[in-house]
């Protein structure tokens, strides 16, 4: 079975891996025609138009870097998460049998336990929810499982995709909360300079200029060598 699934796996990094490039290709192309077109004196509206695409150039590019990272972090818990051999359990002495009534509550407990998704289960049920675009749902179920689940490994990355879901939905006034909630609760997880990145985004789209160049430059400084920091460096030469 885990085979069936690495194979899979490969097969969809490949697909994602494939994608980006097309997207690296179709920046160049848009950055080409803003630099090469006739100097008319509607340029500044033909600036603005180009821009405007390659804000959702870039916000593509980057979910699917950031889908094709969730899922290479999702098959290293895959290979975490292999059955262990199950032990039969000891009989009880004599005198020592279990009541009715705590066998009652262990039954209770334990039927509780198995109707509860497990982590995983949860988190991959919100990215699926969030590749079919239903935004809604996935924002639930992820701020569930940041809710849940606040000190798993992929607790923040629950916290970022909630905040992508909002944003993909142009809600950036309610997204930004959850970008900034992130950075302050997971100050040390892989997702800060993305949230970071996304928290800029989202002011510059509120037209709010000022803060939006402070996030960037903020990713740049404490983050330089990351794939954020290229975007911040990209989205500020957009607002030159």
């Amino acid at each position: 079975m885990f085979t069936s699934s690495a194979s899979f796996s490969r097969g969809y990094l490949a697909g994602r891996t494939t994608s980006i490039f097309v997207l690296a290709i179709l920046i160049g192309f848009c950055t080409g025609c803003a630099a090469l077109g006739p100097q008319k004196p509607q340029k500044d509206d033909r600036i603005e138009e180009v821009n405007k695409k390659l804000d959702t150039i870039y916000h593509r590019l980057s979910v699917i870097q950031f889908m094709l990272d969730d899922h290479e972090r999702i098959l290293r818990g895959l290979k975490t998460d292999a059955p262990k051999e199950t032990e039969a359990p000891a009989k009880p002495e004599a005198g020592q049998e279990t009541a009715a009534e705590t066998s009652g509550k262990q039954a209770k407990s334990e039927a509780t336990t198995a109707a509860a998704p497990s982590p995983q289960a949860l988190y991959e049920e919100a990215i699926g929810k969030y590749r079919n675009q239903q935004y809604d749902d996935a924002l639930s179920l992820f701020q569930q499982f940041a809710k849940t689940h606040p000190g798993h490994d992929l607790a923040d990355n629950a916290l970022y995709w909630a905040g992508e879901c909002l944003y993909s939905q142009k809600n950036f006034e309610a997204a930004i909360p959850i970008f900034k909630q992130l950075i302050r609760k997971y100050p040390e997880g892989n997702k800060k300079p993305d949230a970071l990145l996304k928290t800029g985004y989202a002011y510059i789209s509120l037209s709010d200029k000022v803060n939006g160049e402070m996030y960037l430059k903020n990713v740049i400084r404490n983050y330089p060598f990351s794939d954020a920091a290229e975007k911040a460096k990209q989205k500020l030469g957009t607002l030159e």
